[in-house]
């Protein structure tokens, strides 16, 4: 057993376990064919792809001929059409219920890989049996502008601290412990996932992954490892486009309502990070001369906590659906 956890059993050795990859896609054949073509010319083959298909009707054929490249390499493949679903955080859930693996992957359907990506994931679950998720490198990933780094170091600390980028600031050359995954290249074995669900009141493609990792039981180790890589396209199609300040101001103030509101420390630091906000809105409404950068913010904040308010609401109801739902959060004054 890991120490200072409660999961019952060793994983078996990673070079022999078996890879289940969760795939959600939604209106982009093109991209899941490329993705589906890099799996199937890897050195080291999953023993199952779950694709989750979120299409509307008139693009379901096209996705469905994406999937060729798997089918003619003869891959375990679990195709489920499910246009009702919505987001991508059900449709991940969808995938969990039906994945069978030892080690679970999850990638964005515009995900391509390297030729060595399962090859080289399963050799770093050997090399840190201890770790519980292992992530993986995006070889175009490009690092916020000087700016906009300079303030994430000065206004995020505490838990907003966001450690998944050291790797790329110093080269990846070397294996990182992470608190957090992206959800376009990051895997876990599956005895940690039981029981786990990502949160679906999450809009989009959001900060689902952050929040499930979160979640993870006590003493979860993740690392990023530079040896697993792939290429991100990032297509704009089914994208959120809602303005940076408002996408990251409803992200943390979801993080905190959702978790972080009974700590102190955590308490002190959503404040100064709004605070940063506040700022970051300031200089934008002085650059544009309008108001808008202060009404992104301010619908940034109240989306963020009326999310984590639903989402409490949620767990209240599944624990004792005899007691009232609506979670006793606190006042707040959003301008």
């Amino acid at each position: 057993m890991i120490p200072g956890t409660q999961n019952p059993t060793l994983p078996m050795p990673a070079t022999h376990a078996a890879i289940a990859v969760i795939v959600p896609t939604r209106n982009r054949p093109c991209e899941l064919f490329a993705l589906l073509r890099s799996v199937a010319t890897q050195h080291t083959l999953p023993e199952q792809i779950v694709v989750v298909d979120q299409s509307a009707e008139e693009q379901a054929a096209a996705v469905y001929e994406a999937l060729c490249p798997a089918l003619e390499k003869g891959l375990r493949l679990d195709y489920r059409w499910t246009p009702g679903l919505s987001g991508a955080a059900a449709a991940r859930n969808r995938g969990l219920e039906r994945a069978q693996g030892d080690i679970v992957v999850f990638l964005d359907d515009d995900d391509v890989l390297e030729p060595d990506f399962f090859e080289a994931l399963a050799q770093a679950y050997a090399q840190h049996p201890e770790a519980a998720g292992i992530g993986g490198v995006v070889t175009n990933f490009r690092l916020p502008s000087r700016a906009r780094r300079m303030w994430e170091w000065l206004f995020q600390r505490g838990a907003f601290r966001d450690n998944r980028y050291e790797i790329y600031r110093h080269g990846a050359t070397r294996t990182y412990a992470v608190d957090r995954m992206t959800s376009n290249a990051m895997s876990f074995r599956a005895a940690w996932l039981e029981g786990l669900q990502f949160e679906e009141s999450l809009p989009g493609a959001g900060v689902e992954d952050i929040e499930f990792c979160f979640r993870l039981p006590p003493g979860a180790l993740m690392l990023i490892a530079p040896q697993v890589r792939l290429r991100h396209d990032k297509t704009p199609t089914a994208r959120p486009r809602e303005p940076w300040l408002q996408q990251h101001s409803q992200a943390g103030s979801f993080l905190y309502w959702r978790h972080w509101r009974e700590r102190w420390r955590e308490r002190c630091a959503y404040q100064w990070l709004s605070l940063g906000w506040a700022g970051w809105a300031l200089a934008a409404m002085l650059k544009h001369q309008s108001l808008e950068p202060w009404r992104h913010l301010a619908q940034g904040r109240r989306e963020g906590r009326r999310l984590a308010r639903q989402a409490q609401e949620r767990v209240t109801a599944a624990c004792n659906p005899m007691m009232p739902t609506r979670a006793p959060f606190p006042a707040e004054r959003v301008s």
